[in-house]
């Protein structure tokens, strides 16, 4: 039996990396490839939204606060829609955290990423 959606393409999504030592968020994370990373990355992180200014917005607390606490992470960003219903998230933008969906439906603050960021660390 042909697997449901076999045939549609899987969303585009990047997988970034910490480059140690730079300081300003912007010119610090790059994808994975280019840094040569090659062991796995300590948290699991993905963004749910098509792209709106709300998902890019999340996506920026996201990439800031892993640069403050200086977290090594597999992000990347789900924007095809039958992926994010797969979470079961219904609204966006969401934030997934090792598998765990911990927000929907809004930008939550730093200091809350920050905390699910600690606690998916150990």
């Amino acid at each position: 039996m042909k697997e449901k959606h076999a045939d549609r393409e899987k969303s585009p999504g990047r997988t970034f990396g910490l480059v140690p030592g730079l300081n300003n968020p912007a010119e610090t994370w790059r994808p994975a490839t280019e840094i040569g990373a090659t062991k796995e990355l300590n948290v699991k992180i993905r963004i749910l939204g098509a792209g709106c200014p709300r998902c890019e917005e999340l996506k920026k607390r996201t990439l800031n606060v892993l640069a403050e606490l200086n977290v090594a992470a597999d992000v990347e960003k789900v924007t095809d829609i039958r992926d994010i219903a797969a979470f079961g998230v219904m609204a966006t933008p969401a934030l997934v955290i090792d598998g765990k969906v911990v927000s929907t439906g809004r930008i939550p603050r730093p200091e809350e990423i920050k905390a699910w960021v600690r606690g998916a660390q150990g």
